[in-house]
C-alpha cells in the first residue's frame, strides 16, 4: 500500500505541475461495488494531497490534464479522455484490483466513462421550477387602447405585429419592445413621422449608431403613449406569440413552459380587414407560431409572402404539409382563397440580431409592413 500511495502521489504532483489544477472526487464516491456509477465531482480548488486521500480507496482518481478529463488508477496509470472544460462531472467506474495489468494499460480496453452534460436533469428541474412565470401585454389596437378618445372612430386592422414575449427590459418599462437599442419604435417613427427619443446612451452621454440614420429630429420626439396612438391610429395592432412562459433572462430560445396568446381569435375578429401578420423576432418567432398554430396553418386562411424568401422558406412548405393533412372541402377552400393572411418573417428589430444594420431593416419594414399598410388604410378609408 505504501508502495501505491507513492506512485499515486507523484502522479497526483505531475498532473498539478501540468495543469496547475488538481482535482478530486467527491465524499460519498468510494471504493464500494454498490457505488459503481456515482458522479464524482470536479473541484479547480482541490489539493494534490486530496488526490493522493481519494487514491487510498482505490477508487479512480479524477483530474484535468490539458482541459481533458483523465483517470489516475490504482497502478498509476494515467488514462485520458477527451472531454469539454465544461463537464462538472464524470461517473465513477469500476476498478477492479484483481483485474489483469494488460487490460488497464491500454485506454481502449478501459472501462467506459461517461462524460455528462454541465447541468445534471434534477439540478435543472430545480432551476426551470424557480424561474418565475411571466405574462405578456395585452393586445394594442385601436378599439382596445385605452386612452383612445371615445369619439374616436375604430380604425379597421389591417396588420398585426407580433413580438415573442417581453424582455426584461420591456418588463421594466412596461412597453412593448422597450430595450433603448430595440429597432422597432425608432422604425415606426422613421416611417410614421415621428421619432422615439433623443436616442443617447444613458451610461456613456453619446448618441447610438443609429442616430445618424433616423429621419426626424428632437422636434418630432414623442412620448411612448403618443407613439401608440401613431400607431394605431394607422390600423397597426400590436401583440404578442406567447402569452405565459418561464424564461431566464430575456433571449427567446430560453423560453420554456410557453402558452400562446389566442391569436387566431384576433384575427378572427378582424377577419374582414386583417391583411398580414408580421413577425417582429424573425425566424424565432416564426417558430414558435409554427410550433402553436398548426392547425390554423393548415386551414387554408395563411399563406406566406408571395415572392418572399425568408418568408416562404419558414411557412411554405408546413402550410402545405399542413394543408394536406387537413380534410378541407372545396366549399371551404373557395371561400379561404380569395382572402388569405400574408405571414411576414422580418428581419428582427432585437438589438441582439446585429447580422444587418439599422437602415437594412428599416427598409424591408418599410416595404413590407408599413407602406402596404399604410396603402390598405388608404382603400378602406375611400370605401
Amino acid at each position: 500500500m505504501a508502495q501505491f500511495l507513492r506512485s499515486q502521489k507523484r502522479n497526483a504532483k505531475r498532473i498539478t505541475k501540468k495543469s496547475n489544477v488538481a482535482v478530486s472526487a467527491s465524499p460519498d464516491c468510494s471504493s464500494r461495488r454498490n457505488d459503481v456509477g456515482r458522479r464524482c465531482y470536479l473541484t479547480r480548488s482541490a489539493t494534490a494531497a486530496a488526490v493522493v486521500a481519494i487514491a487510498s480507496t482505490r477508487t479512480p482518481i479524477l483530474s484535468l490534464v490539458g482541459g481533458a478529463a483523465a483517470i489516475v488508477t490504482p497502478n498509476g496509470k494515467i488514462v485520458q479522455h477527451k472531454g469539454s472544460r465544461k463537464s462538472t462531472y464524470l461517473r465513477c467506474v469500476e476498478n477492479n484490483p484483481s483485474e489483469p495489468r494488460q487490460r488497464q494499460t491500454n485506454p481502449k480496453r478501459q472501462t467506459t466513462t461517461k462524460i455528462l452534460s454541465s447541468s445534471s436533469s434534477s439540478s435543472s428541474s430545480r432551476t426551470k421550477k424557480q424561474t418565475p412565470v411571466t405574462t405578456s401585454f395585452q393586445p394594442v389596437w385601436s378599439g382596445r387602447y385605452d386612452n383612445i378618445p371615445q369619439n374616436t372612430v375604430v380604425v379597421p386592422v389591417h396588420t398585426l405585429i407580433l413580438g415573442t414575449h417581453p424582455s426584461i427590459a420591456s418588463f421594466r418599462e412596461d412597453q412593448y419592445f422597450g430595450h433603448p437599442q430595440n429597432a422597432f419604435w425608432w422604425i415606426a417613427g422613421d416611417c410614421l413621422g415621428f421619432r422615439r427619443g433623443p436616442c443617447v446612451s444613458p451610461s456613456t452621454g453619446q448618441p447610438y449608431a443609429i442616430a445618424a440614420h433616423l429621419r426626424y429630429g428632437d422636434d418630432k420626439i414623442l412620448s411612448y403613449d403618443e407613439q401608440q396612438q401613431e400607431l394605431v391610429r394607422h390600423g397597426f395592432a400590436l401583440w404578442d406569440i406567447v402569452g405565459q412562459c418561464r424564461r431566464p433572462g430575456s433571449l427567446d430560445q430560453d423560453i420554456f413552459d410557453e402558452r400562446p396568446n389566442d391569436l387566431r381569435g384576433f384575427a378572427q375578429q378582424h377577419r374582414q380587414t386583417l391583411k398580414r401578420i408580421v413577425f417582429a423576432n424573425g425566424g424565432t418567432g416564426c417558430t414558435f407560431f409554427i410550433k402553436h398554430f398548426r392547425d390554423w396553418l393548415g386551414s387554408g386562411e395563411l399563406q406566406a409572402v408571395p415572392g418572399h424568401e425568408p418568408s416562404e422558406k419558414m411557412f411554405s412548405k408546413v402550410i402545405a404539409k399542413e394543408e394536406a393533412n387537413r380534410s378541407t372541402t372545396i366549399e371551404d377552400t373557395d371561400h379561404v382563397a380569395s382572402s388569405k393572411i400574408d405571414l411576414f418573417c422580418a428581419l428582427s428589430v432585437s438589438p441582439a440580431a446585429a447580422r444587418h444594420s439599422y437602415t437594412e431593416k428599416r427598409d424591408c419594414w418599410e416595404e413590407y409592413v408599413y407602406q402596404p399598410g399604410l396603402n390598405d388604410l388608404m382603400t378602406m378609408t375611400q370605401k
